[in-house]
């Protein structure tokens, strides 16, 4: 069972560096239980039964200033670059020298990704690229592409919010499918949203797209409180046939009941994924901060360890925790 951490251990938890960097900003203090959190745990993840983690690629995180209002992050007053000065300056580069990828633009749909996500990859070497909205059904789609992956060449891939999308059927659109094409062609990374009603759909992607370089963000989020497994299984292994997909085993304690989770609720899920898509074609991602409805970055961590740990060797684990998410993404 994961252990929550007091308050105060967490704060006793900082580097000196970090609390006068927090201090300078005037976030001591002011902020909230979560953003200590965040702190901390970037700092050192301590896994339970094992020694910390050493390499970690996060192939799952949000970095969207406009958004934190939605889950209240941190207070108002607390401005997200200086967060992310704060996790440079006491957490990734003096202790984990972690790389994190899938900067994911979150909210408002616009046609490119986010600026300011792109210029904090390009500023930041623990983030190893970015994921972006562009609009696949513009004929124009590819030239955009190009141009901005010219000038970003941390630009790794793009992912459409489908499971948010009024038309389920979207990603089969003919102009998204030649769109989709190109995207094949070019070897990039594209990431399908879903939940469990979208699978049928990726499936007929894959048909028309065949060499499409994808993952499964969020194993599809199956609906884990209820602990139902179909028709979830039996579509999961379909899309697991397509020996170029991917998936990433992230966003599942926000599936389960986020008060009474345990890692043993999402153990299924994560077993039936790893003998569907094998060691070598599923990866890390924490999906923080949306992780925090339900648990602590840690934890989300932890989670996952608890389960596969017992099921992967030492090199099983790197390849989950990092050497898979650095291959899909070409970022080794």
């Amino acid at each position: 069972m994961i252990q929550r951490v007091p308050l105060q251990r967490l704060a006793a938890g900082f580097t000196d560096q970090t609390q006068q960097f927090a201090a300078a900003q005037g976030l001591a203090g002011g902020c909230s239980s979560v953003m200590i959190n965040f702190l901390f745990h970037y700092r050192s993840i301590k896994i339970v039964g094992t020694e910390a983690l050493r390499d970690l690629c996060d192939s799952r995180r949000h970095h969207d200033p406009v958004r934190f209002d939605v889950i209240d992050v941190v207070e108002q007053k607390a401005r997200y670059r200086d967060i992310l000065q704060i996790v440079e300056a006491g957490c990734f580069r003096n202790v984990m020298q972690r790389r994190i990828v899938g900067m994911k633009r979150q909210g408002d749909e616009c046609l490119e990704p986010s600026r300011f996500i792109l210029q904090l990859a390009e500023e930041t070497d623990f983030v190893a690229g970015a994921i972006g909205w562009f609009d696949l059904e513009d004929e124009k789609f590819p030239l955009a592409f190009a141009e901005k992956r010219k000038k970003h060449p941390k630009l790794l891939g793009v992912r459409p919010m489908l499971q948010d999308l009024a038309d389920d059927d979207w990603v089969v659109r003919k102009k998204v499918i030649t769109n989709l094409g190109y995207l094949a062609d070019q070897q990039v990374a594209f990431e399908f949203l879903t939940y469990t009603r979208h699978l049928p759909m990726v499936l007929e992607v894959l048909e028309q797209v065949p060499r499409l370089h994808a993952v499964i963000d969020h194993i599809s989020k199956p609906e884990i409180k209820a602990g139902r497994m179909e028709p979830w299984q039996g579509l999961i292994s379909k899309v697991a046939s397509h020996e170029n997909v991917f998936c990433k085993l992230s966003g599942m304690i926000t599936e389960a009941d986020h008060g009474t989770w345990e890692p043993d609720h999402l153990r299924p899920y994560i077993e039936h994924v790893l003998e569907s898509f094998g060691e070598d074609r599923v990866m890390f991602g924490s999906d923080w901060p949306v992780c925090l409805l339900a648990g602590s970055y840690a934890e989300a961590v932890n989670a996952l360890r608890t389960v596969v740990s017992t099921r992967l060797s030492p090199e099983g684990l790197t390849r989950l925790f990092w050497r898979n998410g650095a291959r899909f993404y070409g970022i080794l």
